[in-house]
């Protein structure tokens, strides 16, 4: 593959110097690069520092410094640098610093070469779209805040022998590698590292295929998955936050050990690691765990694990089409999610806390709490999206940031359980959830008890909202139901009607104040 990729690139260097490109240029240093882009169709620059603003390129161009360690262009643009709208561009032996949104947006059936090129602090370094087609060799991306590569639409990526690290930002938004749509990518000899988000992102019908690949030290998931996207190959993944999370092939990640056929394995007894238990056990098999503080796991096949004297997990990563239930664990201390599930899951006398979110559950997701305490963690105890459904029972959601959020065409029921002393929002509903909470109690919030902005119905059954901001405030075609329950004794509104279009239905229950602000 490696000599594969070699010829290919020889053979698009070729190309170029078979145009007989003779409109040439050298540049000495302090020079600024854009003012010859429309004029020459061969830019050289020496070893030294030079600068660029924002460039339209729609000519076959070629820009070759003296080294990416010796020559360096600074970005003067705050948006993107290089447009790449028709055309080929290949650049070689350079440095591209700058803050702007990204370095390259490569679009239409445009194709450019990077071959020993370094792109450093930008918010995503290289941006294709429409056909367009990146190649990438000796390519090291790094100090972004966003993304280090977009492919997006129909787009193509081939890279080698290339590295992609530090990224910062958020974790939700900060993504080594993004391919969607129907975007193709082949990589090979990569190295992606030292993330706050994502390694790698598959979404859409995108493909990805990765030849030895190593992704390490990212702090949500080294290689994730989602809609329809497939990743094959092969990774060597180390240190990460989660390997695995939504809809990967379990082949990508290299098992640990061999699956046996062992129904039932038992920790400290028979393996010292977690993770290498969970690979070894049976698939439908059980893995007792006794005590001690494990790392972050990654569930990918059907599994029960039980646990005795407290045991603690750094956190939980349930694959789509997976069936796993966890019993007396405590999950704390994750930064991204104490749980993020894509497939079917049950939690049973399980402690949550101190992590990013509590509970983030995703896509077409089940999960199913009882007698589980979601508390202390830094952002939602419980994050709902997509078609998403969650079960609670018997459940205390305490002192989170926000207590949940739930969004899309998400169907959440919750029963004899209370929601209680998060910092902003009790229960926010955003989208076209379906919302029953039966004998539930929502207190103590800085802001509203529960916000819904569209939920065409909000069901309380034997349920009681007191002692927040506002009680419910509701908008956008929101529509409550309340039966034999009580919103009486919050701040301001004990149920707020922030446009027209709201309904309320109160049969046999207690209201305070209601307040309209249409």
């Amino acid at each position: 593959m490696k000599s594969q990729l070699i010829i290919l690139i020889s053979i698009l260097i070729g190309t170029f110097i078979a145009l007989g490109y003779n409109n040439k240029i050298v540049i000495g240093p302090e020079g600024d690069v854009s003012g010859y882009i429309h004029d020459y169709d061969v830019i050289t620059l020496e070893r030294g520092n030079y600068y660029i603003t924002c460039t339209e390129i729609s000519n076959d161009l070629v820009i070759e410094g003296a080294g990416s360690e010796r020559t360096i262009i600074e970005s003067l643009c705050p948006e993107v640098t290089f447009r790449v709208k028709k055309g080929r561009l290949l650049m070689k032996g350079v440095t591209l610093l700058g803050e702007g949104s990204a370095a390259f947006e490569v679009s239409s059936s445009s194709e450019v070469e990077l071959l020993d090129v370094r792109i450093v602090n930008f918010r995503t370094g290289v941006r294709l779209k429409g056909v367009a087609r990146v190649v990438g060799n000796n390519l090291v991306i790094g100090s972004f805040m966003e993304s280090g590569i977009e492919a997006l639409e129909n787009s193509q990526l081939i890279l080698g022998n290339a590295m992609i690290y530090s990224g910062e930002g958020l974790a939700d938004k900060n993504i080594g590698i993004l391919i969607k749509d129907n975007a193709k990518a082949e990589l090979t000899n990569l190295v992606i590292r030292d993330l706050k988000g994502n390694g790698i992102l598959g979404k859409g019908d995108s493909t990805l295929k990765l030849v030895n690949v190593i992704i390490e030290k990212t702090m949500a998931c080294a290689v994730r998955s989602e809609d329809r996207a497939k990743i094959i190959g092969r990774a060597f993944l180390r240190e990460n936050n989660y390997d695995l999370c939504g809809n990967v092939d379990p082949e990508v990640r290299v098992a640990r050990v061999p699956q046996t056929i062992k129904e039932v394995i038992r920790i400290p007894e028979d393996y010292s690691d977690l993770q290498e238990a969970i690979d070894a056990v049976r698939p439908g098999g059980s893995v007792i765990v006794i005590g001690g503080r494990y790392p972050s796991i990654t569930i990918w096949k059907n599994v029960n694990i039980v646990g005795y004297r407290s045991p603690i997990i750094g956190g939980v990563s349930v694959l789509r089409g997976v069936k796993a239930s966890l019993e007396g664990i405590n999950i704390e201390g994750n930064k991204y999610a104490g749980v993020v599930n894509y497939g079917d899951l049950r939690l049973i006398n399980v402690i949550l806390t101190r992590n990013g979110k509590g509970i983030e559950a995703r896509e077409a997701s089940s999960t199913e709490l009882f007698n589980v305490k979601v508390i202390n963690n830094y952002q939602e105890g419980i994050l709902a999206r997509e078609n998403s459904t969650l079960f609670i029972k018997g459940t205390s959601i305490k002192r989170n940031n926000m207590g949940l959020e739930i969004n899309d065409k998400v169907a959440l029921m919750i029963f004899n359980s209370s929601i209680s002393e998060n910092y902003y929002r009790g229960l926010e509903v955003l989208g076209n959830p379906f919302i029953y909470l039966f004998s539930t109690v929502i207190t103590s919030h800085s802001g509203d008890g529960v916000f819904s902005s569209s939920s065409p119905l909000i069901f309380l059954q034997n349920s009681k909202i007191a002692k927040n901001i506002n009680g419910i405030s509701l908008e956008g075609g929101s529509s409550l139901v309340a039966y034999n329950s009580s919103l009486i004794g919050n701040e301001v509104c004990d149920i707020e009607l922030k446009s027209e279009n709201v309904e309320l239905s109160l049969i046999n229950s207690s209201v305070g104040r209601i307040c309209s602000r249409k």
